[in-house]
């Protein structure tokens, strides 16, 4: 497997930080920036890129249900800033993946279906945007050699967020006979596959995480 250059977009979350340690154990080179990065600051790390080209943007991780109840105002503002930013930021990313002929493109958002059960980012008017925004894109820059896709994740679990599982357990049934959490490191790590492959054999696919019933937002 040959070594891949992926920047990583995202808030700071346990994803986006098992991500970057699963892909720099696999010995890729990451370039991270944070979700509020400007588009000319993705065009200045050109230079740095090595090799084949991957762009991951990590899950959101404010929550909208918390804002809705609180001031409505306020989470029609930051959507509409945040879904401007998303466009602006994947408009810079294919222009860099274009200039390397090719690559792979991955959104990831969490599945909202577990809102009302866990205390876990919610942000599906946010998610539902960039889902809008990737089946569009995935129309048009396949033929360019740029496969893009989207991972729906179910919670994911660390050490500190245990307990909160075990709380929970009881109403979680309703999405699986047994549900366990994913292991924050073990999704990172099925993304770090799909990145050190050569060329992927789909586009415009949603990669769901988790067992029981999924709320795929990549749906028609």
């Amino acid at each position: 497997m040959s070594v891949k250059t992926v920047i990583v977009i995202g808030e700071t979350g346990t994803l986006k930080a098992c991500q970057i340690a699963s892909l720099k154990a696999q010995g890729h080179k990451v370039i991270e920036f944070d979700a509020d990065v400007k588009a000319v600051d993705l065009n200045a790390c050109r230079d740095l890129i090595e090799g084949e080209l991957r762009v991951i943007f990590t899950p959101y991780m404010h929550d909208e249900m918390a804002l809705l109840d609180a001031d409505t105002s306020a989470l029609i503002a930051m959507v509409g800033k945040k879904t401007k930013a998303f466009l602006t930021q994947a408009q810079a990313a294919l222009q860099l993946l274009m200039g390397r002929g090719g690559g792979q493109f991955w959104v990831a958002d969490f599945d909202d279906s577990f809102a009302y059960h866990l205390e876990t980012p919610c942000a599906p008017i946010c998610a539902q945007a960039r889902a809008g925004a990737v089946r569009s894109l995935a129309k048009e820059y396949s033929r360019m050699k740029i496969s893009v896709n989207s991972m729906l994740v179910q919670p994911v679990s660390d050490p500190s967020t245990a307990s909160m599982f075990r709380k929970a357990s009881a109403e979680l049934k309703s999405y699986a006979m047994r549900y366990k959490p994913n292991d924050a490191g073990a999704v990172a790590d099925m993304l770090t596959d799909f990145v050190g492959t050569g060329k992927l054999q789909f586009s415009g696919n949603i990669i769901g995480t988790g067992t029981g019933i999924v709320q795929g937002h990549l749906t028609s």
